[in-house]
This record gives structure tokens, C-alpha cells and sequence, in this order.
């Protein structure tokens, strides 16, 4: 019989998901995940399986804390253009804070040579999320009168995942949060037209 665990699960995978969301997949050495969680390679390769089985695991709980808050804001009631408007101005507040380290599932999936196959499933969970709330709000906006029936939720869907890709890659524009603010209108108004 094994010695009874001395950590909390949750709270490594809550270090190890900070340490890779700052670091990438390839960036982070195992000696940094062994320092950052407190356990030893034994313990976190007992637990996780491998460094890969640690990262998927982090990825889910990416989805589901700050992911999952980030579609909150797209769904909220009523849908609608404000809600993408509303969705991006968090996304210049995000880019404009101390905290600002991008997007663990864009940083993920711009490291596609490096990660498993089940990474980059994680990825693909969370932006088909993005696009149902997009399309969500889209479709709202058409039927409201917000948008032409004329509109494709597609190809908006397909601008607006670029442009926010985009923002977490690059951060914050040359001239700061007026000129990001400058962007977003011209994008509400492009989408609008």
C-alpha cells in the first residue's frame, strides 16, 4: 500500500496551468512544473502520467475557469453586437493589466509541432465554444435588425476568432488601450456593414 498523497490535486494543476499559460508547452522544463507544484518527478508523473498528461489536464481547467468566463460575457442576455463590443473591451482591460500573459489555448495551439493530439482537442473544445456564442449573439443581432439578414455569421465568426487570436498573441497595440479601443470600433462597424 502507497503512502497517502500529501498535496492537493486541484492547486497543482492550478500552479502548473499559471507556469504553462505564461511559459508555453515547450518553454516549461519539468524542473520548473517540479518546483512551481511542489511535487517530485515520481509524484507528478504517478499522478499525471507525463508532462503532455499534466498540460491536458491544465487546458481543461483553462476552459473551464477562464474560458467558460469569457463565454459567460458573450452569452449574456439579451445577445447581441454589444456583447461581442463588451467581449473585446474585457480583452483590452485583460491586455492593459499586469497580468497579461496571452491566451493559453492561442499559445497552445501556436506550439501545434510541440503539444499531443489531445491538446490540441483541448483547443479545438473551447473554440467551437467561442463560435457557438459568437454565432449565438450573431444570429440575435439578425434577428433583432442589428445586422442585415443578409449577414454571414460565418465569416464574422471567422474575423472576429483572427482578430481575438490575434490580440492575445501580439497584446497591447503601438499607442496603448485609446488606439485598442480604436480597433474595436472599427471592428464593430466593419461587422456591422
Amino acid at each position: 500500500m502507497g503512502r497517502p498523497k500529501t498535496y492537493n490535486r486541484e492547486k497543482v494543476v492550478d500552479d502548473a496551468t499559471q507556469l504553462f499559460w505564461k511559459k508555453g508547452y515547450h518553454g516549461t522544463p519539468l524542473s520548473e512544473l517540479v518546483a512551481v507544484t511542489g511535487l517530485n518527478k515520481y509524484s507528478l508523473y504517478k499522478e499525471f502520467g507525463s508532462k503532455a498528461g499534466l498540460f491536458d489536464e491544465c487546458l481543461a481547467c483553462y476552459r473551464q475557469k477562464v474560458g467558460q468566463e469569457l463565454i459567460d460575457i458573450l452569452r449574456r442576455e439579451p445577445l447581441g453586437l454589444n456583447n461581442i463590443r463588451v467581449f473585446f473591451e474585457n480583452r483590452i482591460e485583460y491586455m492593459s493589466s499586469r497580468d497579461f500573459k496571452g491566451c493559453m489555448n492561442v499559445r497552445c495551439a501556436t506550439e501545434k509541432e510541440f503539444v499531443e493530439d489531445s491538446a490540441l482537442e483541448q483547443v479545438k473544445i473551447l473554440n467551437e465554444k467561442f463560435e457557438k456564442a459568437y454565432t449565438d449573439c450573431l444570429v440575435s443581432a439578425i434577428e433583432s435588425g442589428e445586422l442585415p439578414k443578409t449577414t454571414d455569421p460565418k465569416l464574422i465568426i471567422a474575423f472576429l476568432s483572427y482578430y481575438q487570436a490575434g490580440m492575445m498573441v501580439m497584446g497591447m497595440p503601438k499607442n496603448g488601450k485609446t488606439e485598442a479601443e480604436k480597433i474595436i470600433n472599427m471592428i464593430m462597424s466593419a461587422i456591422s456593414t
